[in-house]
């Protein structure tokens, strides 16, 4: 390879592809996309208001008072569960295997029961669907006058 042929590779490598790289050409909005609105100074601070907000809300519960019920609920369950991994802690590697066990089953007992409603809901939207077709179709047929073919006439 020439000195020039590499020099070119490295100058269109500079101008086009490390620009493509760096800051990569977004693609076109589809076909029928409008853009959302944008917002007023009004509800822009509203917005900021409202997820300021919930940002503090998000932390009561960790500066509530100790007196507070909902947090001795919440952490009741804790403790055993403390217990539990540090018993399988000391326990070694085969004290651990029935809570594996058990996390992995409960995981695919999820799975399961998730792609079940997955499927009873694709069923249910693929009926409606074929229903919605099949009164179109008797629609389009009650639509169009029966068709007159030109046959020779005997008489």
């Amino acid at each position: 390879m020439s000195a020039l042929k590499a020099w070119r590779r490295v100058v269109r490598y500079l101008q086009q592809d490390l620009r493509e790289i760096l800051v990569p050409t977004s693609l076109p909005d589809p076909p029928g996309y409008t853009p959302a609105r944008k917002l007023g100074w009004k509800e822009r601070v509203e917005v900021v208001q409202e997820a300021t907000q919930d940002y503090v809300d998000s932390w009561k519960a960790l500066r509530s008072e100790p007196g507070d019920d909902s947090q001795v609920a919440d952490k009741e369950p804790e403790a055993p569960i403390k217990d539990e991994l540090a018993a399988v802690a000391r326990g070694g590697a085969k004290s651990i295997q029935p809570y594996l066990q058990k996390m992995y089953q409960t995981r695919a007992s999820a799975y399961r029961d998730a792609v079940q409603e997955f499927v009873k809901g694709y069923r249910e939207g693929y009926a409606a669907d074929a229903e919605s077709q099949q009164q179109v179709s008797k629609q389009q047929q009650q639509q169009q006058p029966p068709d007159k073919s030109p046959g020779i006439d005997l008489r």
